[in-house]
């Protein structure tokens, strides 16, 4: 049990190793990409398959297509890259020729969208995703494109879900652990993963798998034992999500439930609420990726350890912060904080704009 008590000093130039500028994600099929401790969007001037196949690697698939702007959702916030030109040879799609971080020319009508997949499951078909005439022309030519197998994965907004029966469906957080995780995010092609509980967007239609006891030895999350395809009793505030590392290092935070938890020395602890306020709740969102974030409230569940802190605004990351020494403070169980983060692009928490515990 050990206790750590914090005093970060403004204007720290120290880098979140949570999020690193140029890793992507998708966004309900949005191409979003981290720049200067910032979520922005993707523009689709220039956007074709060589980019998608670039990002959909990045992001550990065998190879992708360009949706264009029309068939998804407008983003917020920064635009971050316009004009790409990728070779196809690129691991990182910052890596493709571009005008420049934030020189763009687009309105969030033109927010690039991709589709993901594997080139074991393309059906005879070569051409890549085609233009049908129609608007809703990509469904068609990614059925045709891809043919997603029983077991295969995907990640949503950090929402873990999984292919069967010509579905795609999610996953109950019941007794889903890191183990777990970790099976599916090497399956993903990373090295590690933890859980984050159901602290994600809920998902819609079938919940496929509920009760996942993998050992850790598997190579594929279907392969773990559980309850059966179909069979069980969760509801869609209980999908759970993942987060996908190529390495775990002291100083990571996560959310639980809206409680952060922080890594060290092999093990996760907790944070304690003593003097925590909106400030120090901006600095973990930061850190977590989020634009902004706010203090909301402790727990009364008994935890390992606790985590004291004071924290300046412009901090990018809790473990860096001036600290008595890790597991050396005042806290006790019912003291850990709980925060909610959200993606304000004006970096001004507004309070209708957090939908719960992310």
């Amino acid at each position: 049990m050990f206790l750590l008590i914090v005093l970060c000093i403004i204007g720290s130039n120290v880098q979140t190793l949570a999020q690193k500028a140029g890793e992507i994600r998708l966004n309900a099929r949005r191409l979003e990409i981290f720049y200067n401790q910032t979520w922005g969007t993707v523009c689709d001037d220039s956007f074709d398959d060589i980019d998608a196949k670039v990002a959909c690697r990045q992001l550990g698939y065998e190879t992708g297509c360009s949706l264009g702007a029309d068939d998804v959702e407008d983003g917020t916030g920064k635009t971050w890259l316009d004009n790409l030109e990728c070779t196809g040879t690129e691991n990182r799609l910052a890596e493709c020729k571009h005008a420049g971080w934030g020189v763009e020319n687009c309105q969030h009508s033109e927010d690039v969208g991709i589709e993901c997949g594997n080139e074991e499951f393309l059906v005879a078909y070569t051409a890549s995703c085609i233009d049908l005439g129609s608007e809703n022309y990509h469904k068609l030519a990614i059925e045709m494109f891809f043919m997603s197998s029983k077991g295969d994965i995907r990640l949503i907004s950090r929402r873990l879900e999984i292919f069967h029966n010509g579905t795609w469906g999610t996953i109950c957080d019941d007794y889903f652990d890191d183990i777990d995780a970790q099976v599916a995010c090497r399956q993903l092609g990373y090295n590690t993963g933890i859980s984050l509980g159901p602290d994600v967007e809920d998902g819609t239609g079938k919940t496929w798998l509920d009760d996942m006891q993998c050992s850790g030895r598997e190579n594929r999350l279907a392969d773990c034992p559980n309850r059966g395809w179909g069979v069980e009793d969760c509801g869609h505030s209980e999908d759970v999500g993942i987060e996908c590392l190529d390495s775990l290092d002291d100083g990571h935070i996560r959310l639980i439930s809206g409680m952060i938890k922080i890594f060290y020395n092999g093990t996760w602890g907790t944070v304690c609420d003593d003097d925590f306020d909106d400030k120090n709740a901006q600095v973990a969102c930061r850190q977590l990726g989020y634009n902004n974030g706010i203090f909301a409230g402790s727990t009364a569940k008994k935890n390992k350890y606790g985590l004291t802190m004071w924290i300046a605004g412009e901090t990018k990351k809790l473990a860096y912060c001036t600290h008595a020494g890790w597991g050396v403070g005042n806290c006790f169980p019912g003291e850990n904080v709980k925060i909610k983060c959200n993606n304000n692009s004006e970096g001004i928490y507004q309070t209708n704009n957090f939908k719960g515990f992310i």
